[in-house]
């Protein structure tokens, strides 16, 4: 069983719609279906027909632990995918779901002013919980292969190959079909994208949103992590426009993106020795292992913000 992990707001869905298209299987979800709720089954109604199925139905599960594991469905996992994205655009985008109550719309800029204080405090939660998500899934004890969203949305076709590689736990396919697969759904256009539209956004669209002392909050709470994954590149700093010291060992290495490189062919070497598989698995919404943060702030956007607010995109 593979977990495909992701912090919220990070593009789980898209991935989950681009592995469903190119294998032809279906995806599961540990969140458990409530018909009473439309936002639980939002997913479920446009097509993903795997929501709430964890079982051996499924081969790749969907889930957001250990930020949420209240009512989501525990499983066995042997390795992880965990798809990542930068905290600004991520966070910016939970702001606009709790906020809107869809996954799809966004508020108007002038927002984020009229609602400043909430806007601030939500940044110094979610930051804090955004760290220690990824803090425990670049420790996990499984073969964890690291895909970025930023990478996803620039070089699909190459990504998407070497997640592939990854789950069969191969450095190169034996088969040409599944390569077949991959470079006819990249050059059919109105395949694409056919599940989910998710909201209109260029990678780091939301900077403008943030003063320059709630960049440097979210730099603090996450900068081992940021570092780790790649976002302390010279390009990303430069369009943040905040000078950061950091004092790590590995910040050479980080910022040209070889840290999380190096991993990923770890765990690709891990994927294909079936000894290390079978030997190691993780209980995903086990209720005894770590958790992140406790998250305060979203049902506060929900009943606060969402009433009052004015929706500029559906």
């Amino acid at each position: 069983k593979v977990a495909l992990a992701s912090f919220c707001r990070s593009g789980n869905t898209y991935m989950r719609n681009l592995l469903e298209q190119i294998s032809g299987l279906y995806t599961g979800s540990d969140m458990q279906l409530d018909l009473s709720c439309p936002f639980t089954t939002s997913l479920y109604d446009a097509g993903m027909q795997g929501e709430g199925i964890v079982d051996d139905r499924v081969w790749i599960v969907k889930t957001h632990f250990p930020e949420l594991d209240r009512l989501e469905l525990p499983f066995d996992a042997q390795k992880a995918i965990i798809l990542v994205r930068n905290p600004f655009d991520v966070i910016d985008s939970y702001f606009n779901m709790g906020a809107t109550g869809s996954h799809s719309k966004s508020i108007s800029d002038k927002e984020y002013e009229r609602f400043a204080q909430h806007w601030d405090n939500f940044i110094a939660e979610k930051s804090e919980m955004w760290a220690a998500f990824h803090q425990f899934w670049l420790n996990a004890k499984i073969p964890t292969f690291i895909v970025r969203y930023e990478d996803l949305r620039q070089n699909p076709q190459s990504t998407m190959t070497d997640v592939f590689k990854f789950l069969l736990g191969t450095n190169e396919f034996t088969s040409s079909g599944l390569q077949t697969n991959i470079e006819a759904y990249f050059g059919d256009q109105e395949r694409k994208q056919t599940i989910y539209k998710p909201r209109v956004g260029s990678i780091l669209k939301s900077l403008p949103r943030y003063s320059r002392a709630q960049v440097k909050t979210i730099l603090k709470n996450g900068e081992k992590e940021i570092e780790m994954l790649g976002y302390l590149s010279d390009c990303f700093l430069k369009q943040v426009d905040v000078k950061v010291t950091c004092g790590s060992e590995i910040k050479k290495a980080v910022k040209q993106g070889e840290y999380f490189k190096g991993a990923n062919q770890k765990a690709l070497d891990q994927a294909c020795s079936a000894m290390s598989l079978s030997a190691r698995s993780i209980v995903i919404n086990d209720e005894d292992t770590c958790k992140v943060p406790e998250d305060n702030y979203y049902s506060v956007v929900m009943n606060e913000i969402r009433p009052f607010v004015e929706i500029v995109q559906k």
